[in-house]
């Protein structure tokens, strides 16, 4: 779902996130599957950022430790879709 590569956004916040990143339309606007839907070299171009993206997993003692560790990551690298 993430990672389609359709016109409709309005299965995938993340997708949604993405193109409001790149091409600055709302996720309020692209979020309803009956409102605007973007174009195919969009959809593409959005389908491309996230093949990009890297994943990694570090495991924590407790959810506290956890959190800090996100707190921290958050800062220091600030990145696009994260909202603080």
């Amino acid at each position: 779902m993430h990672l389609g590569g359709g016109v409709s956004l309005a299965g995938s916040s993340l997708r949604r996130n993405v193109c409001e990143l790149l091409f600055q339309i709302p996720p309020s606007v692209t979020g309803n599957p009956t409102r605007q839907r973007i174009t195919s070299e969009q959809a593409a171009a959005i389908q491309r950022w996230l093949r990009d993206c890297q994943l990694s997993w570090v495991q924590s003692q407790s959810a506290g430790d956890a959190a800090a560790m996100e707190t921290r990551l958050r800062r220091a690298f600030r990145p696009p879709l994260n909202r603080m």
